[in-house]
């Protein structure tokens, strides 16, 4: 009877080790869940894109966008997922010179937001040149090459070319334009097995922003009020999820190794309820 209490005590006293660590370890690395009031989601379970959401990423002149197209076999929604597809132009769309075609979608000007957490459950199959990407941008910012205005980005994850590892980055004046900071400080590299699924994650809050994958931390940059265009993320922002090609972060194009694609499963946007 002794050996069975104290084997029942152990137990008892591993379980509660184990459920101090995790409240210590949730409440060091993020915002309580209490916190965070689901707003958006999208699961992608029908057979095409819900444009109540979503818009097609029009084709721009920047570089991340001078390829896309709202072509049926560069967007696809099936089989409970998204996929934005980085293909030659050989014949999908004759009409079309561009000889190159990748898709994204955006939220702007359809859904909107400020403070609070977005995650995106995603895999990638890339190729040399290609340059997937997670991010956000301020909703009322019409051309990325005014650099007078003040910029709100968040990139939740880009990955370039066969990498193995993801880049997640904040971007703003003091970061870009005045230079105020050390690369470490505004953006983290890490190894991931991009081909699996991974939840890609970034917590805005009013005196932070918490990057994470798969719920682990990975970068946190925090506000000083103390130095201009610092921390703009108070704007209303949107979100961009795309498959960019030929970019000069992703360099040279080997367009004998297409196509490439990213899988999004499904994006959920929470809004901050905290103070």
């Amino acid at each position: 009877m002794r050996r069975k209490g104290t084997i029942a005590i152990s137990i008892v006293a591993i379980l509660g080790l184990l459920t101090s660590f995790t409240l210590i370890h949730r409440s060091a690395t993020s915002q309580s869940t209490r916190d965070f009031e689901l707003v958006f989601e999208d699961n992608f379970n029908g057979h095409s894109l819900n444009q109540k959401k979503w818009n097609v990423q029009e084709r721009r002149p920047w570089d991340c966008f001078r390829y896309m197209t709202d072509n049926s076999k560069v967007l696809v929604v099936g089989k409970g997922r998204l996929r934005l597809y980085c293909k030659r132009n050989n014949g999908i769309a004759p009409n079309d010179t561009a000889k190159y075609l990748t898709a994204g979608i955006n939220t702007k000007d359809k859904f909107t937001f400020s403070y609070g957490k977005i995650e995106v459950r995603a895999r990638i199959v890339g190729k040399q040149g290609t340059q997937p990407a997670i991010w956000t941008l301020n909703n009322n910012w019409a051309d990325m090459r005014d650099t007078s205005y003040i910029r709100a980005e968040v990139d939740l994850m880009e990955c370039v070319n066969h990498e193995m590892e993801v880049h997640q980055t904040v971007h703003n004046r003091a970061v870009d334009i005045d230079k105020l900071y050390k690369h470490d400080a505004y953006h983290v590299q890490k190894a991931v097995n991009v081909k699996n699924y991974n939840v890609y994650a970034a917590e805005i809050l009013p005196d932070r922003v918490v990057m994470s994958i798969n719920g682990q931390p990975t970068l946190t940059f925090r506000r000083d009020k103390n130095v201009k265009g610092q921390f703009p993320y108070n704007q209303l922002q949107y979100l961009i999820i795309d498959m960019q090609y030929g970019t000069s972060f992703a360099g040279s194009i080997a367009p004998s190794e297409l196509p490439a694609y990213m899988d999004v499963d499904w994006v959920r946007v929470y809004k901050y309820k905290g103070k």
